[in-house]
């Protein structure tokens, strides 16, 4: 039915992601070898940098696309362990901040939008194959949901210190606060999760300002205007050019979608 692909909402939704989110890409370039594989990438970026982004299958240049994202997050410097946080922020960006803004944009109903800051004694970061020694400094790509769920799966012994527990209590009371509610925080709650009896701060919306809540470990704060510059970059290319051109003005598909779709990514 015409119907049937939806492209806006107005339910109320929650939603966010961990401050180095694709923290796990650089994980597996670390599997194979980090100095060998980031090599590859800065000799033959013109070839792999569309394929790790998959932008053949969606853009109509994508050559040109992946030389000025390199551009933006490495400049004119070689592509190397020492350029870890770009290359997690450049992935984090692309394949999470970026489509999530872009959806939030087209939901009509009062969406609230978290960055999970909290790195607690444990982390997912090393089983997605960071070396034991290194550290984000950060959450990574499941991170939040530790607090939420007990996921004895990837931590079969796990037991909380105070300040992970604190975390977790936060966390499960504003996810139950939108269940029941619509809203994370239909009362003030501490800014500080280590210190509940502080009430001074609610979860606002998203809005026009694009307003989010940054989760840290000793601090809750209103922020605004998320990822502004790097929302404004990626929107500025042609990135799904081609693959919206499967669809017609409704939204109903027109050509069949590349059969080899992400079969090219070698990371």
């Amino acid at each position: 039915t015409k119907t049937s692909l939806l492209t806006t909402t107005s339910y109320p939704w929650m939603t966010g992601f961990a401050t180095k989110d694709m923290g796990f890409k650089y994980g597996g370039f670390a599997k194979r070898g980090i100095d060998k594989v980031l090599a590859l990438y800065d000799k033959n970026w013109d070839t792999l940098g569309p394929i790790t982004l998959h932008l053949d299958d969606t853009s109509s240049d994508p050559v040109r696309v992946a030389k000025k994202v390199r551009k933006y997050y490495f400049q004119d410097d070689p592509i190397t362990k020492e350029k870890r946080d770009e290359i997690t922020d450049m992935y984090t960006n692309f394949f999470v901040t970026n489509p999530m803004i872009l959806d939030i944009r087209n939901n009509f109903g009062k969406t609230f939008v978290y960055q999970f800051d909290h790195l607690g004694e444990y982390t997912r970061a090393y089983g997605y194959g960071l070396p034991k020694n290194e550290s984000f400094g950060s959450a990574v790509h499941a991170d939040d949901l530790i607090y939420l769920f007990p996921l004895n799966y990837d931590f079969p012994d796990l037991k909380f210190n105070e300040i992970d527990l604190n975390i977790s209590k936060l966390m499960v009371k504003l996810w139950v606060n939108f269940a029941t509610h619509g809203n994370p925080t239909p009362k003030k709650i501490s800014q500080d999760p280590q210190n509940p009896d502080d009430e001074k701060i609610k979860w606002k919306p998203f809005g026009f300002r694009s307003k989010y809540l940054l989760i840290e470990t000793n601090k809750l704060s209103m922020k605004r205007d998320l990822l502004k510059d790097q929302y404004k970059f990626w929107t500025s290319l042609k990135v799904t050019d081609k693959l919206r051109s499967n669809f017609d003005s409704e939204g109903f598909l027109i050509n069949k979608p590349p059969t080899d779709f992400g079969k090219k990514d070698i990371c």
